[in-house]
C-alpha cells in the first residue's frame, strides 16, 4: 500500500518542470530547520555579490557582543553549525569554533543578525525579508514566502512553488536562467 508514502502535500519536478502535484501548491508552511540551508545560501549570494570577502571572515565583524571563542567563529563555522555558540552548556565547557558540531538554535540567530547587517539592516528584526529579496529570492522569482523573526532567528514560511524554485537553484549549482546567483563551488561544498 503506497498511500502512506504519498499522503500530504508535495510536488515533483523533473528536468525543471512540475510533473505532479499533491495538495495545495500555494499553501504556506514553516519549513522549520530547512531554513538553515536557505540562510546558508544567502551567505553564498553575499559572496557572489562581493558583500563579504570570504568564508574565513569572522562574523564578529558584523555582530557585536561575541566574546571568547565565539568571536573567532567564521562564516564557515556558522553555516556548518560548528561555531560552538551553544557552549558552555551544563557540564560542557566552551569550544573553539570547528571543534564541535551541534544542532543549534543559537547559531541561526547569529547568522541572521550577521546577514542582516551585511545587507544594510540593523539586525534580523529589521525587515529581514529585504535581505532575502536582495540576496537571491527576487532573482529566482520567489513570491509566496514570508520571513518571520523568532527568538531563534528568522523562520521561513514557504509554499511548494518557492520550495521548487529553491530546489532547482541548488540542482543547477547556483545558476538561474543561465546566470550564476550563488557560486557553483559554494553550492557544491
Amino acid at each position: 500500500d503506497l498511500a502512506p508514502l504519498v499522503a500530504g502535500r508535495w510536488a515533483l519536478w523533473r528536468d525543471g518542470y512540475l510533473v505532479h502535484l499533491q495538495g495545495d501548491f500555494n499553501q504556506k508552511q514553516d519549513v522549520a530547520s530547512l531554513r538553515k540551508t536557505w540562510h546558508a545560501l544567502t551567505v553564498g549570494a553575499a559572496l557572489k555579490q562581493g558583500r563579504i570577502p570570504g568564508l574565513e571572515q569572522k562574523v564578529s565583524v558584523w555582530v557585536e557582543g561575541l566574546t571568547g571563542y565565539h568571536a573567532d567563529a567564521t562564516w564557515w563555522h556558522v553555516i556548518t553549525q560548528t561555531s560552538g555558540f551553544d557552549y558552555p552548556y551544563g557540564a560542557f565547557s566552551a569550544c573553539k569554533p570547528g571543534e564541535v558540531w551541534t544542532y543549534s538554535d543559537k547559531n541561526p540567530r547569529v547568522l541572521c543578525n550577521a546577514l542582516a547587517r551585511v545587507y544594510g539592516r540593523t539586525g534580523f528584526l529589521d525587515d529581514y525579508s529585504a535581505v532575502l529579496h536582495a540576496a537571491y529570492f527576487d532573482a529566482i522569482g520567489m513570491r509566496g514566502w514570508q520571513a518571520v523573526p523568532r527568538q531563534d532567528g528568522v523562520r521561513l514560511v514557504l509554499d511548494l512553488e518557492d520550495m521548487g524554485r529553491l530546489g532547482l537553484l541548488v540542482l543547477n549549482r547556483g545558476r538561474w536562467n543561465g546566470v550564476e546567483i550563488i557560486p557553483q563551488w559554494f553550492v557544491e561544498q
